[in-house]
């Protein structure tokens, strides 16, 4: 992703990411999955402007999301991480099946930092376990 994919994720969704974040999406930290909209940490801005904006109006039987959670990616299950843009430390949430269970105060003990760096470790032990080098290209995962 680049510097001007972030800003029209922050533009289009008038939030302000975290910079560990933003980091985290300028230099992606696994090869094999560049670009991707499959993991928890989708890369690809124009999905996750367009789930963002899905879930803000809400879906199905899913209540509108609040502008204080920004859906980092969403699983095969139908569930999201959401970031908690409201918190200072920028926790992030489970949703099961993207229906939001924290109230106005609540706050997750999970911070961006750690989040990322589970999502690494775990994408990372999954190629593996497949077989797959995750330092390859997505063309070549895509191969595999």
């Amino acid at each position: 992703m680049k510097h001007s994919d972030i800003a029209r994720i922050e533009r289009e969704l008038e939030i302000q990411l975290p910079e560990a974040y933003k980091k985290a999406l300028l230099s992606y930290p696994i090869p094999a999955y560049v670009g991707n909209s499959e993991t928890m940490l989708w890369d690809e801005a124009d999905r996750l402007i367009a789930l963002n904006l899905e879930l803000r109006r809400g879906r199905l039987s899913v209540d509108p999301w609040p502008a204080r959670f920004f859906a980092l990616g969403l699983d095969d299950g139908g569930c999201s991480d959401a970031l908690d843009l409201d918190d200072p430390e920028h926790g992030v949430f489970w949703f099961d099946h993207q229906h939001i269970d924290a109230d106005i105060d609540t706050r997750s003990p999970e911070k961006i930092e750690a989040w990322l760096m589970r999502q690494v470790k775990d994408h990372t032990i999954n190629l593996l376990d497949a077989g797959i080098d995750p330092d390859r290209t997505p063309e070549q995962r895509a191969a595999c």
